[in-house]
């Protein structure tokens, strides 16, 4: 590299050492950040009435710990977990170890589901335009009789656009609308998903089918772009098979090439940028 390309690429004084701190200047900051804090403990909290319940569920016991099967979808895939709840509100998120797709392991996209419950920007009432409106009339504006007069008897210009699901209860649903409305159209998009596999599976295979990978037998994986130990389907199982077989001898080698940086590609045995 050129001493020019150098200076354009790094600010000036990179490699000088940062200025010392003196031990009174960082008593003095640590004072501070104390006293902060201790003032941030002496704020009083708004007044909350606890409601107990009313009628008690047989299995609650105020302090005890609920566990509950469950599963969270990803675009259109599912993911086995175990929720743990108190007094009905869920507190802790794991993979339940039964799952094939989790085993027992839980990634950042589903510990992070657990915020959604308790953000307080989620919408409390459904909406017409920029207008809160009860659920009359949106049960109103569904009626087939409503819908009727809008898109037509056979549903010509009634569209749905859903995020991929896996859910037997939604497809039976869907199932129900286009036959009600046989010319209606139903889309599905999920703006994270990558549409390639798909593709290539499409071009090679004729169909649009996922593939499923066994890193259990795996001798070396070569990897296009694909993150596949921390995003995509069956990511977590990825993720265990892949390290069972990376700490038994002779471990696998991994190449990859990819546009950015990604978990995956911290563990590569060769890596093309």
């Amino acid at each position: 590299m050129q001493a020019d390309d150098y200076r354009a690429e790094f600010p000036r004084d990179v490699a000088s050492p940062p200025d010392p701190l003196a031990r009174r200047d960082f008593v003095k900051l640590l004072g501070a950040s104390m006293a902060l804090a201790g003032l941030s403990g002496c704020v009083r909290k708004p007044d909350r009435e606890i409601v107990p319940y009313v009628d008690t569920p047989p299995e609650v016991v105020p302090g005890n710990p609920l566990n509950y099967a469950t599963s969270m979808t990803v675009d259109g895939y599912a993911t086995g977990l175990i929720v743990e709840s108190h007094e009905g509100r869920p507190t802790k998120i794991e993979g339940n170890p039964d799952h094939p797709a989790s085993l027992g392991a839980a990634g950042i996209f589903e510990q992070a589901s657990l915020l959604q419950l308790y953000d307080p920007h989620r919408a409390t009432a459904p909406r017409a335009g920029r207008r809160r409106v009860t659920l009359q009339p949106v049960r109103a504006a569904l009626a087939p009789a409503s819908l009727a007069r809008h898109v037509g008897a056979r549903g010509a210009g009634l569209r749905v656009l859903l995020e991929p699901t896996g859910s037997p209860l939604i497809a039976m649903l869907l199932d129900r609308v286009r036959n009600r409305y046989p010319d209606a159209r139903i889309s599905f998009f999920a703006p994270l998903e990558s549409a390639a596999p798909i593709a290539a599976a499409r071009s090679v295979l004729g169909a649009p089918l996922v593939p499923h990978y066994d890193f259990r037998k795996a001798d070396v994986v070569v990897s296009l772009d694909a993150d596949f130990l921390a995003t995509g389907p069956f990511y977590l199982r990825h993720a265990a098979d892949f390290g069972g077989r990376r700490r038994r001898a002779p471990a696998v080698r991994l190449y990859l090439a990819e546009t950015k940086p990604s978990p995956t590609g911290t563990l590569a045995d060769h890596r093309l940028a």
